[in-house]
């Protein structure tokens, strides 16, 4: 018999999108510089295009954060549908608020605390899974994420 491949829909319970105002802005003064220098300078105009293709490229990728909070998932992306990433809830041991240090910044990368995943601020949601990954998720909306979080962990472990 052939192995199924249906998906059980999911009831999505909290939804958010953040956009990153900070970050495009930081991006905006180099995209307009390289797209003067190709303006005005034609030896380099194909090389700054590029690099404003790039800019450009970066600024839609990362200019947004969206995260979704399911009757399974805890699910998260960037830009549109960019860098999609999920964790199941009944994988989560503990969440709880915290705020991130400047140095560690903005973006995807590693900390000392885990993945760190935020376009902006310094509230954040700090995931610990059972098996001792640590995810963090930048939020500008942390406590009702935590209580959908928290509110959705509930449900299943009664279930």
């Amino acid at each position: 018999m052939p192995k199924s491949n249906f998906i059980l829909p999911e009831t999505i319970t909290y939804k958010h999108t953040q956009y990153a105002k900070a970050i495009t802005l930081m991006l905006v003064v180099p995209l307009l510089v390289s797209l003067s220098v190709a303006r005005f300078v034609p030896t380099l105009q194909y090389t700054m295009y590029i690099v404003a293709g790039l800019i450009g490229t970066l600024a839609g990728l990362f200019s947004v954060m969206t995260i979704r909070v399911s009757d399974r998932f805890v699910h998260w992306s960037f830009g549109p549908g960019f860098m999609r990433r999920k964790i199941a809830l009944a994988q989560i041991q503990i969440a709880s608020i915290t705020r991130t240090t400047w140095l560690e910044g903005w973006g995807i990368h590693y900390t000392g605390r885990g993945w760190l995943y935020n376009v902006g601020g310094f509230d954040a949601l700090h995931i610990t899974l059972k098996d001792g990954s640590q995810v963090l998720l930048g939020s500008n909306d942390v406590n009702t994420l935590h209580q959908a979080i928290s509110a959705s962990i509930r449900r299943l472990s009664n279930n």
